[in-house]
């Protein structure tokens, strides 16, 4: 309004209404269902976050083995409300001395996420631009949103809200194991096996909603997996030789490499029941 008046164009406003002063109408669409709001959508949208980790671990170390045990779950809640990310993983590290030549060990990490993340990532973006005229509900109970000429962008706690129960979750397990030989004096054999098994995958139900002027008819769910798969295999020789002031080292070594990697994606609509015990295809 004071725009309009600084650039002495027609004090008249779809929303506002016309005269000298903006007048802040009782309903802001012309059915009367969307009354007028005063929202701090920023105060609305962002919390303060609590994170939270809780670490466990068990050494022991000999002279011929040494051993290591480890849980770690870490839980962080994001700033903006409904958001979420979950880790749980457990680390296993172990090497036994055989003998002299002989020594092998393991490696082994196991681990669990699940991310609820902002829906598209314009949360902050609808936050920070939304009108404040616009409330958070109006009187039928749907989200408040856009009408006339108070721009494009949805409710963004609404949004987040209806993505609370849409999350990403993913396993990953790592491991290897390896033996150290010596052959003869100065010549190692070093043999290693590793896999890398990862799987995980999104579920996201899109359910119908009214915001102002923007209405989803139609409810959706779509689902996705996918698995990779990652082997490695390294034989090594290597030899060393120290006499006098020289030091002679050499490395000999064949690595095998294989990486599979698979996904699936599918989607349905038009559920008959949004509540999320039906939420399945």
């Amino acid at each position: 309004w004071q725009q309009k008046k600084n650039d002495n164009q027609p004090l008249s406003d779809a929303v506002y209404g016309t005269g000298p002063n903006p007048v802040i109408p009782a309903f802001i669409d012309d059915a009367s269902t969307i009354p007028s709001g005063n929202v701090d959508y920023l105060k609305e949208v962002y919390q303060p976050a609590n994170n939270m980790a809780l670490n466990l671990g068990v050494a022991k170390a000999a002279d011929k083995s040494n051993f290591y045990l480890g849980l770690n779950y870490n839980r962080e809640e994001g700033l903006a409300k409904y958001t979420l990310f979950d880790r749980l993983t457990l680390r296993m590290n172990s090497a036994f001395k055989l003998s002299d030549r002989i020594t092998i060990g393991e490696n082994l990490s196991i681990g669990y996420t699940s991310t609820n993340r902002e829906p598209e990532g314009r949360t902050l973006e609808g936050a920070l631009f939304q009108y404040a005229i616009i409330p958070m509900k109006d009187n039928l109970g749907n989200w408040g949103g856009p009408v006339k000429n108070l721009g494009d962008r949805l409710n963004p706690l609404g949004q987040l809200y209806l993505n609370r129960d849409n999350k990403s979750r993913s396993w990953r397990t790592f491991g290897n194991v390896y033996t150290d030989i010596l052959l003869v004096k100065g010549l190692t054999y070093h043999g290693s096996f590793a896999a890398d098994i990862i799987n995980g995958g999104f579920k996201g139900f899109s359910p119908k909603y009214t915001m102002g002027r923007f209405i989803r008819e139609a409810n959706s769910l779509t689902q996705n997996t996918n698995s990779t798969l990652n082997l490695t295999a390294t034989n090594t020789l290597t030899y060393q030789l120290q006499q006098g002031d020289h030091d002679i080292q050499a490395l000999a070594g064949y690595e095998w490499i294989n990486n599979k990697f698979g996904s699936f994606f599918v989607s349905r609509s038009n559920f008959a029941l949004e509540n999320s015990d039906y939420q399945f295809l």
